[in-house]
């Protein structure tokens, strides 16, 4: 979840607030934190998660999703100790995708958005949902959805495509269908 400055909230829309489809950010100042998917982050960043500083707790699965990011040790250790950490920090724990230039995250956000809307799309929505299920479900239920996932996928335009283009030793495109 992101902040932007003065602290509103911005709440995810409906096609990414159920994680259809991937999401993405550019995080620079005066951002303090970023929301689930892929993220760049501007050298130099730091990012803190405060709540214990004002007396408060983890909000909003910060508890969870964080635990499953990094470890529940460091988790523990972010959440209890209130202290910053850097964007290379986030990079190295798996917060962030990459580290960029301040002047370079809008650039790379957008060159990572133009790659992923040329992608197949559907498959992206599949992988999500699998992860999500994967992080609180017992194995044989994941490789049972797994199993239904593939089946819907086989059946898409862009998976025939796909084969066919490789079969052919050419680069695929997606549709989207």
């Amino acid at each position: 979840r992101s902040r932007p400055s003065g602290g509103a909230r911005r709440e995810p829309g409906p096609a990414t607030r159920n994680g259809a489809k991937p999401r993405h950010s550019a995080v620079s100042p005066p951002s303090r934190s970023s929301s689930n998917g892929l993220r760049v982050a501007a050298a130099g960043l730091k990012f803190s998660t405060a709540f214990v500083g004002i007396g408060l707790t983890a909000d909003s699965g910060l508890s969870a999703s964080l635990a499953h990011a990094v470890g529940v040790s460091r988790a523990t250790e972010l959440l209890l100790l209130n202290e910053t950490f850097t964007a290379e920090d986030a990079a190295n724990w798996g917060l962030v995708r990459s580290v960029v230039p301040a002047e370079e995250v809008l650039p790379a956000a957008l060159d990572l958005a133009r790659r992923l809307a040329a992608g197949p799309t559907k498959a992206y929505a599949e992988v999500k949902r699998a992860l999500r299920m994967g992080a609180v479900s017992a194995l044989p239920e994941v490789l049972a959805a797994e199993g239904a996932a593939q089946t819907r996928l086989a059946a898409t335009e862009d998976h025939v495509s796909a084969v066919a283009d490789f079969l052919a030793k050419r680069r695929p495109t997606f549709q989207g269908k």
